[in-house]
Parts: C-alpha cells; structure tokens; sequence
C-alpha cells in the first residue's frame, strides 16, 4: 500500500487545520519526471513547501528524497543528511551547479567534434595558394 493511502486513513486531530494536512500530502505525492532537471524539481518542491504553514522537517526531507531521481544527489543525501531545510537547500543548489557545469562541458565537447571536422577546417594543402617561387 502507497505511503498516500495509508495518509489518508490517518484520522486529522482536532485543531490542526484540513489544509495542511492536504499540502503534506501533496508534498509526498511529488516525484521527479524522466526528463526533469534537479532545479525544476526543486523549485516545484519549494513552491508547494512554501504553502504549508508547518511541517516537520523529517517530513519535508523524507518528501524531497522519495521523490527524487538524481542518483548522485540522493547518495550525498544519505552519506550526510542535513538536519534543516536550509541545509538540504544549500546541497540542493551545490548538486544544481554541478548538473549545469556538466552540461556546459557537454555542450563544449559537442562544439570541439564540431570544429574538428573537415569541412571547417580551412582550404586543404592542394588548394592553398603556392609561394613566389613556385611562379617562376
């Protein structure tokens, strides 16, 4: 049975607000798409914490990393789980850099296979234009 559905069997405690209740469940609803960067998801997981006036934050972390795909990010996550929603912030842009540095090396390896094709590589030696001498 789905973490959500047993959420939903959970009675509500008086006093505490439905609305809340129905964020914390958004929130480990959320799960990375295929195709999805580290920063989209993360934003969409800032925008919907941002609607919850309360939540733990074992909560909040347990609701970022089973909703994640990045591999690299969710080992960091596990060799040093931060404490604190700031923390998890601060790892989550490091891993950002990281992913947008690699594919800018990815884009520079594509610009070098570019470059080094023949057709861009200038005029070849029989074309090129012979010296003074070679006219007399």
């Amino acid at each position: 049975m789905p973490f959500t559905a047993r959420l939903n069997d959970v009675p509500i405690p008086v006093g505490t607000s439905i609305e809340n209740k129905q964020d914390e469940r958004a929130i480990m609803d959320l799960q990375q798409g295929p195709s999805e960067s580290l920063k989209d998801f993360h934003e969409r997981y800032k925008a919907i914490l941002n609607n919850i006036q309360s939540i733990d934050n074992k909560i909040a972390y347990m609701a970022f990393y089973s909703g994640l795909n990045y591999d690299k990010l969710k080992k960091a996550l596990i060799l040093d789980t931060p404490l604190t929603k700031d923390e998890l912030t601060k790892m989550v842009n490091k891993h950002i850099d990281l992913e947008n540095l690699q594919r800018k090396k990815a884009s520079y390896g594509d610009l070098r296979k570019k470059l080094n094709r023949k057709d861009l590589q200038g005029p070849s030696k029989k074309t090129q234009t012979k010296g003074y001498r070679d006219f007399f």
